[in-house]
């Protein structure tokens, strides 16, 4: 088996099982489905017992945060591609055989996404697109996050190489995981869209991060990449536009 969808959930009803069910109906047949639980107190686990399936296995735990959730998922996955997908979000159905196939013929990239559709309360959709190209992607990351998390597959070996995903963090969790897979393994989004992120107001980032925490982490994590990276000057000046205006603008559009 070379791919393992991963799902964290807490108290993700009442989308879950449109997420669950997206992944169910890939064209892609054999991957497994790792879904973990991070102690959720609603009808969260009658329901994806209810969804009798071989392909899924549900682990749940004690409240442990969203991070350390993923890592469970890292930890337990099986598969050579780990694809995540957010609880509240869903995938279109040529998601996992377009990626894996891309992935089997650029043995390079280590994070693959995609562009995907934003799906706003009153049920309208529009299209988000991405850069496309390693060179891209890595100056975007001096300004913000060129992925939406619901659309990446993961080479589960340089995820693991890196130290998966950082406990320490409420938020910008992905971003800050790209940031160091990009020191490793090139990176790429495809053209189309294959995934739909579901804006709403029960969301974990509207619901249990503030403010400060986010503009915090998201400092935290530009300045160490640009540290990292080897300090381009070049690349300063936006770095630090971007703390200022583009952390700002994120905030307001949740």
């Amino acid at each position: 088996m070379d791919v393992s969808v991963i799902t964290t959930t807490y108290n993700g009803l009442p989308f879950l099982p449109a997420a669950i069910r997206s992944v169910l109906g890939q064209t892609l047949a054999d991957f497994e489905y790792v879904i973990v639980d991070d102690g959720s107190t609603d009808s969260t686990p009658d329901v994806v017992e209810g969804m009798a399936e071989e392909r899924i296995r549900y682990i749940r735990c004690q409240r442990i945060g969203r991070s350390a959730a993923l890592n469970v998922a890292l930890e337990e996955a099986g598969g050579r591609y780990v694809a995540n997908l957010d609880s509240d979000d869903w995938m279109l159905p040529e998601r996992l055989a377009r990626q894996k196939a891309f992935l089997d013929d650029h043995p390079d990239i280590g994070m693959l996404g995609s562009a995907y559709y934003l799906r706003h309360p009153d049920g309208t959709q529009e299209k988000i697109g991405f850069p496309q190209e390693d060179a891209d992607l890595r100056r975007r990351l001096y300004v913000g996050y060129p992925f939406v998390h619901s659309a990446v597959m993961y080479r589960r070996e340089v995820l693991l190489q890196v130290g998966g995903f950082d406990e320490s963090l409420l938020c910008s969790i992905d971003y800050e995981a790209c940031t160091r897979v990009a020191l490793q393994a090139k990176l790429a989004n495809l053209r189309e869209p294959l995934a739909v992120r579901r804006m709403h107001d029960r969301s974990y980032f509207v619901r249990q991060v503030s403010a400060g925490q986010y503009f915090s982490a998201f400092a935290r994590i530009k300045w160490r990449y640009w540290n990292d990276s080897g300090r381009p000057l070049s690349f300063l000046p936006i770095t630090v536009a971007s703390l200022i205006s583009g952390g700002m603008r994120k905030w307001l559009q949740h």
